[in-house]
């Protein structure tokens, strides 16, 4: 292929006999003259793209920030040697893009199975939109930078390594395919708990991968949701926060389309800003617990969760307890018996989940064996 620019003449489909292809590139004069800056490519070009090392007689040098901005056909590119400067967001939302290739021989910038780093592979700069499956980043790699998986709609799972000590803000984001986001154990500044990302002390929940499905309960012990932790979890339909959460980020459930109903099982946190932003939830918390004095919260309703408990002692000697939820959030809770009040000594019979809007029954069937036996219901 024989590639040539638009404003260039005299081109046809082909050029001794080898097919040619248009390149609709912009691009300016910078430091005196001397040096290009590629600045837009049409936004139709499809396919391939080799960036030209040299225009007008002056190595091109730099790529300007949104150059490529959703250029939704581009499936690939090749930045020249020369190329030591490429500005903020120069992919952003190039959809159909698989590889950012990079020439050995640049003094600035490496890929790795098509995805952009600087040099010495220490900070992963942008993974293209359009890859496909699970990346690991090298033990080399300490930064990854803003937006740099964001939008990568194919993306799987990504497993973080060791080395790694910052995660710049909205690193992750628009990820439907991504299930698991994965933490070498010797890293020291981050840890994953069922491919959730957390800090390394496990008090603040940094990002839910975005194809989370269905339910999902925060570990006991976080203290902090950070922002955007949630954000564009499509298919993420409750969540159940524990009582040791005491503040949530800015947009932390931003664009949760199906996300209905968020559970508090302790007091009323500290929001962010726009902590529901274009989500449909409805927020339960349970009674006795402080700070629930409004209808809404961070602008979403506020409902109290109160679940129906009634109980039974049938003829055999079965002891059968049976809770109803009165909230679309499911919940669950310890059956906890003792044989005592005067000096109780509870023991844990099981772990049940109340589903939502639903009811659920729990028998014991050694009731009968014992002279006296108490029970109670408790949270996890």
């Amino acid at each position: 292929m024989i590639y040539y620019l638009s404003e260039t003449t005299g081109w046809s489909p082909t050029f001794a006999g080898v097919p040619t292809k248009e390149i609709p590139l912009s691009y300016e004069h910078t430091h005196s003259d001397t040096q290009i800056r590629i600045t837009d490519l049409a936004d139709w070009y499809a396919g391939h793209l080799p960036l030209p090392a040299i225009l007008d007689g002056c190595p091109v040098t730099a790529i300007a920030a949104y150059a490529f901005y959703n250029c939704t056909n581009l499936t690939s590119v090749t930045i020249p040697a020369s190329v030591a400067s490429i500005g903020n967001d120069a992919f952003f939302s190039c959809s159909s893009l698989t590889s950012i290739g990079v020439a050995a021989h640049n003094d600035t910038y490496a890929s790795i199975d098509g995805v952009l780093f600087d040099k010495p592979l220490e900070t992963l700069i942008v993974c293209p939109g359009g890859f496909s499956g699970s990346f690991t980043l090298p033990d080399s790699t300490a930064n990854i930078g803003e937006f740099a998986f964001t939008y990568c709609k194919a993306l799987t799972a990504v497993t973080i390594g060791r080395s790694v000590t910052g995660i710049d803000e909205n690193a992750f984001g628009g990820n439907p395919s991504l299930t698991s986001i994965n933490v070498h154990a010797a890293n020291q500044h981050y840890a994953s708990i069922d491919g959730v990302l957390f800090d390394k002390a496990l008090e603040t929940l940094i990002t839910c991968p975005g194809g989370r499905i269905g339910s999902y309960t925060i570990p006991d012990g976080t203290t902090h949701i950070g922002e955007d932790a949630f954000e564009s979890c499509e298919f993420l339909s409750s969540v159940t926060v524990p009582a040791s959460v005491t503040s949530i980020g800015g947009d932390a459930f931003q664009r949760c389309p199906i996300l209905t109903a968020v559970l508090f099982t302790g007091d009323a946190p500290t929001p962010g800003y726009s902590v529901f932003y274009d989500t449909p939830a409805t927020v339960y918390y349970l009674p006795g617990k402080n700070g629930w004095t409004s209808s809404t919260f961070a602008g979403r309703p506020a409902v109290c969760w109160n679940p129906v408990f009634s109980s039974a002692t049938p003829a055999s000697g079965a002891f059968s307890l049976t809770l109803s939820g009165n909230a679309n959030a499911s919940l669950t809770v310890y059956i906890e018996a003792s044989e005592s009040l005067t000096s109780p000594d509870w023991v844990i019979l099981d772990r049940i989940t109340i589903p939502a809007g639903g009811t659920v029954t729990f028998t014991d069937t050694d009731f009968g064996t014992y002279p006296a036996r108490f029970y109670r219901v408790t949270l996890p």
